[in-house]
């Protein structure tokens, strides 16, 4: 998860958030706004978490849970 910042020609200046998996290069977003607050960012991740769904890993024992590269037992 990241920013990126530029400014426009006319003088705005713009960012955009985006988040990648870096293990599969996946970005389930990329959100440019003009003016970028805490408030947005929240709301823009509530909704990656809504949409994207965790992958379970083949072949693994137990298997994984996996969610942006990262893996976790689930209970039994």
């Amino acid at each position: 998860m990241d920013f990126v910042h530029d400014e426009l020609v006319a003088g705005r200046k713009i960012r955009v958030l985006n988040i990648v998996d870096t293990y599969s290069r996946f970005s389930p977003a990329t959100d440019p706004q003009f003016s970028y607050r805490g408030e947005d960012m929240v709301r823009t991740l509530e909704r990656v978490c809504k949409e994207v769904r965790p992958h379970s890993a083949i072949g693994s024992n137990p298997p994984l849970t996996l969610m942006n590269g990262s893996g976790t037992v689930p209970p039994s």
